[in-house]
């Protein structure tokens, strides 16, 4: 696996180099006459991004070797969340919140599966990293990124979140319960905090580029993409499938959110982008086929596995995208979208502005995206070498259907359900753990008879004996 994207990495930074060479060499002769500013190419995508005078714009299009010239427009992403404060902080009521019990995250960590091992890059408005409840698993980024992560809205190695969306986001996927509440699908898997967008839930189409590359580059399992652009804007959307196959060649999955639009906008525009993006793996019933990439497309649930209003309905198409010009729609079936769902209404997870609080009453098809995120981090738990296809695959398989019969563009193929994934997935069993919290303890001696046992599942136990003895 790592060999593997290491070697996708080094071909796609060589490609870039060769592909951008005489470009590159006229932009820093522009940059040298005060023309542009700030230079800045991608490799996951194979785009320049500057601050470019509208001179050295007319010179650049004079060239064939460009296909496109764009600007990178700023927009607001995120709806306002109102804060509905849980301010709770005790460590022994241990709460598990209900879109975790819901999908059964709690039976697949007792079997030993927590997330631990994985790596999953939450981009968004960055994360409380100092959060009690995540900052023991926070991703280790040594010397260069001493904060778990990187802010490239405002270009700084401080990812802190100061709006509440990421930290939100954040705690679905790997909140502890270390302050009171269990939010987290997978308590143990490490948060690579990757900001894009700003206190105002606003950002750039190549800050989103340049995190997915950062994620690439050091060795993330997952990305987790609470947000996406309205086709209405008219964005990008050929770089964002560039920039998830690469993603999808070097061995990474992405959770993304399909939107909150229902069906505002009429297929195929209700679904934003990248939740447009195709799977790594077509379900059977998708019969049209197409191309393959990263992007794991989520809808949202109620408590009652009904699917949310704003849930975006599919299907999306990429007929008049090029170069991909694939799933034509009308009278063809475009993409189904989503691919599956996860609860997204009335959820609590961790705030950002302290270290032991909650928000509760989020809604959102964000809300849903990191519980799948987190599903995926248990599933690498368990099979570490497990492929984005082969996660794709279970996690649709083992969804609780919902819905038209097959996949549909209203839940997809179904509410995710951790522990049947998880168990879909071959992997080496774990030798059991001692038993937690024994009462009485372990050795204990003068042990009346009518004491109560307890214990805690320590992990890959299914059974303990215990024995009793006597003077």
């Amino acid at each position: 696996k790592i060999e593997k994207r290491e070697f996708v990495k080094q071909e796609l930074k060589s490609f870039y180099i060769k592909s951008q060479k005489e470009i590159m060499s006229q932009i820093m002769e522009l940059k040298e006459g005060g023309l542009i500013a700030t230079v800045k190419p991608l490799w996951i995508t194979n785009v320049i991004l500057c601050e470019s005078t509208s001179e050295a714009i007319y010179e650049l299009s004079k060239r064939k070797d460009i296909r496109k010239i764009d600007y990178d427009e700023y927009r607001i992403i995120l709806p306002v969340f109102n804060e509905n404060q849980s301010n709770l902080h005790d460590d022994q009521s241990r709460e598990i919140t209900w879109n975790v019990l819901i999908v059964n995250a709690d039976d697949v960590w007792a079997e030993g599966y927590t997330g631990q091992g994985s790596v999953v890059s939450v981009i968004d408005t960055g994360v409380n990293y100092n959060h009690q409840d995540l900052n023991d698993h926070m991703w280790d980024g040594g010397n260069f990124y001493p904060l778990h992560g990187y802010d490239f809205h405002n270009n700084d190695n401080n990812p802190m979140d100061d709006m509440g969306h990421g930290t939100h986001c954040a705690g679905t996927v790997a909140g502890d319960g270390t302050a009171g509440s269990q939010t987290g699908i997978a308590p143990d898997a490490n948060i690579m905090a990757l900001k894009v967008l700003d206190n105002a839930g606003g950002g750039y189409e190549s800050s989103c580029w340049e995190a997915i590359e950062f994620s690439v580059d050091n060795d993330a399992d997952i990305m987790s993409f609470s947000l996406g652009w309205l086709h209405a804007w008219g964005p990008d959307r050929p770089s964002w499938r560039n920039s998830m196959n690469a993603a999808l060649l070097s061995g990474l999955i992405a959770s993304v959110a399909a939107g909150n639009e229902g069906n505002d906008y009429g297929a195929p525009d209700n679904v934003r982008t990248p939740g447009d993006v195709p799977p790594p793996w077509l379900h059977p019933d998708q019969s049209l086929t197409g191309g393959l990439s990263a992007v794991v497309s989520v809808g949202a649930t109620n408590s009652n596995d009904g699917i949310a209003g704003f849930s975006a309905r599919g299907p999306v198409s990429w007929e008049t995208i090029s170069p991909f010009n694939d799933y034509p729609y009308n009278p063809e079936m475009g993409l189904i979208r989503p691919d599956v769902s996860a609860p997204g209404e009335n959820i609590k997870s961790l705030a950002h502005y302290n270290n032991t609080g909650y928000e509760s009453g989020w809604s959102g098809t964000s809300m849903a995206t990191p519980c799948v995120a987190g599903v995926m981090a248990l599933m690498i738990s368990k099979d570490p070498n497990i492929t984005p296809s082969q996660m794709s695959e279970i996690i649709e398989f083992s969804a609780l259907h919902l819905g038209a019969n097959g996949k549909n563009n209203t839940y997809g193929s179904g509410r995710v359900d951790a522990y049947d994934a998880v168990s879909a997935v071959w992997g080496d069993p774990i030798p059991p753990n001692p038993a937690q919290n024994p009462l009485p303890e372990d050795g204990q001696i003068s042990v009346p008879l009518d004491s109560q046992l307890r214990w805690s599942n320590g992990g890959g136990a299914t059974t303990y004996l215990v024995f009793l003895g006597t003077d």
